[in-house]
């Protein structure tokens, strides 16, 4: 009886087993068909070609990415794995499968190989390879492969850009250098030799420790403008001193420029230094060179003043006579007047009324004779220009009665024309009249030999076409130019006169010139000859 709960027991722990199993087995056949579907789907939707080889290499199984390259998996299979293979690059494939011995699953090693697109192209495809133990002792491999043909010809631009800007920066005649945000030299070109530096020597060393004392300011203003990336930093001086091997300094123009990350980061420069010491040598003589010309413009100026001066003391002297004749008058007037007061201050009782009239005729016929002295005087004083606003009205005036006396003693009709409204030039008072006399004075002397002709002296001034000039003409109807003369006539030390220095056109016309104006001479209609100048307006004051 005892054996019947017994016999019970054991068939239900043998049910109760047998479901267990089954469920085990049942839950390892799930697993495995989840995994399978879950490699299923990697194999599927990776980039990375997945291939399985038979031990010969054939193609047992390929992933659905090979249709990236335009192959069906079905099409594959079959056929060795290096068919599609560049010929150059078999021997790459076939280290992947040489490298593995007994008991080595994998080489730890990748390599790369050209590998044949459905359309004809060749992309650069890199793998490695894994072992499998197949059923029966069998061997299998497993080929995973990706596409690195955009990260390989990248790689190759940019090693032919390094060597084609390292070709160029090895065989400038600019010194070409790396550095660090530090400042410190990661890179010299070969040609730092020409001063005396081996490219080692520098490397690691800060580049301003090379840069003259004075100059280390400007060096680091223009690199700190690069790197804010000022607008303005183009117009910061790139120049400075650099020490050699031997402890001189040499000037040099550098350019700098910045490396930038992806995110905007500064991470490394560069400089290229040109040697300017030349230049600058040249620059320091033109300098000279400049300072000595305006020394000597200086000098010339000084000697055209002095030459000038001269040439109105001979203009003068050659008016003497007719200075003396015209001051006699005046001087006499006073004499009489004197004693015509005396006269009257003997009578009694005396007659004040008449005395007053007396001394009032003599004073004015005084000053009668010191404008005259004035005017002589400003002529042959000895004083350096004075630009300033002139009238042009006056100065022919204060001319035309300097010259009033010898004008009448030839017999010279004068006619003075003075646009209305004429604004005043820009000039010296007294070299302008000197011109104006030096011009009064040959018309008179072109009109000497005028036998049966009136001799007419026109002096006339108006406002030039462009309005911001004024022009003046001494017009005269005497022997006019003679064609030979006339490209001459303001050439230093020639004249057609007898006697004739030949300075007065040409110091006039360098006086002219130095106002910014110009004296030329056209031969007139019928007789007679124009000289005719022009000066500048003075500048309208700014509201």
């Amino acid at each position: 009886m005892a054996a019947v709960p017994f016999i019970a027991f054991a068939a239900l722990l043998l049910s109760v087993t047998g479901v267990g199993v089954l469920a085990y087995r049942r839950g390892r056949r799930d697993a495995t068909r989840a995994t399978e579907a879950r490699l299923q789907f990697l194999g599927e939707h990776a980039r990375d070609v997945v291939m399985r080889l038979a031990g010969d290499q054939t193609i047992l199984d390929v992933s659905p990415s090979i249709r990236r390259f335009g192959y069906e998996p079905a099409d594959l299979v079959g056929q060795p794995a290096g068919r599609r293979t560049h010929a150059d690059d078999r021997e790459s494939l076939l280290a992947l499968f040489n490298g593995l011995s007994p008991g080595r699953r994998d080489t730890g090693e990748m390599q790369e190989w050209r590998a044949l697109t459905a359309d004809g192209r060749w992309v650069w495809m890199e793998g490695d390879v894994t072992v499998l133990a197949a059923a029966g002792g069998a061997v299998e491999y497993v080929l995973v492969m990706r596409d690195i043909d955009e990260r390989r010809r990248a790689t190759e631009a940019i090693s032919t850009s390094e060597s084609r800007y390292r070709l160029l920066a090895e065989n400038s005649r600019d010194a070409v250098f790396a550095f660090d945000m530090q400042g410190r030299i990661r890179y010299a070109s070969p040609s730092i030799r020409s001063i005396g530096w081996e490219p080692e020597v520098l490397i690691g060393r800060s580049c301003f420790d090379f840069v003259h004392p004075d100059d280390v300011a400007t060096a680091r203003a223009a690199m700190a403008a690069v790197l804010r990336r000022d607008p303005a930093a183009g117009e910061l001086s790139r120049e400075w001193r650099i020490r050699t091997s031997t402890g001189d300094y040499l000037w040099v123009e550098g350019n700098p420029s910045v490396s930038w990350s992806d995110d905007g980061q500064a991470i490394a420069w560069s400089d290229s230094v040109r040697d300017i010491s030349r230049r600058k040598a040249l620059e320091a003589d033109l300098r000279i060179k400049r300072q000595e010309a305006e020394a000597a413009e200086a000098r010339a100026r000084e000697s055209l003043d002095e030459l000038a001066r001269v040439a109105r003391a001979l203009t003068v002297g050659e008016f003497a006579t007719s200075i003396a004749h015209e001051l006699n008058q005046p001087l006499a007037a006073i004499v009489t007047n004197g004693d015509t007061a005396l006269r009257w201050l003997s009578r009694s009782p005396a007659d004040t009324d008449e005395v007053r009239r007396a001394v009032e005729r003599a004073i004015r016929d005084a000053r009668r004779a010191s404008d005259i002295m004035g005017r002589t005087r400003a002529m042959l004083e000895k004083s350096a220009p004075n630009l300033g606003s002139l009238s042009v009205s006056t100065c022919i005036d204060e001319v035309l009665a300097f010259t009033a006396a010898q004008l009448r003693r030839r017999r010279i009709a004068v006619r003075r024309t003075v646009e209305a409204g004429l604004p005043e030039a820009l000039g010296d008072r007294v070299q302008i009249q000197q011109v104006l006399l030096n011009l009064v004075r040959n018309a008179a002397e072109a009109m000497a030999d005028n036998a049966g002709f009136a001799r007419v002296l026109e002096v006339t001034a108006s406002l030039a076409e462009d309005s911001q000039q004024i022009l003046v003409r001494v017009d005269d109807n005497g022997c006019g130019i003679d064609n030979d003369a006339a490209s001459r006539l303001f050439e230093g030390f020639f004249t057609t006169k007898p006697g004739g220095v030949g300075l007065g056109l040409s110091i006039s016309r360098s006086i002219i010139e130095a106002h910014g104006g110009r004296l030329w001479a056209t031969a007139r209609d019928g007789r007679g000859a124009s000289f005719q100048f022009t000066l500048r307006t003075t500048p309208e004051p700014e509201v």
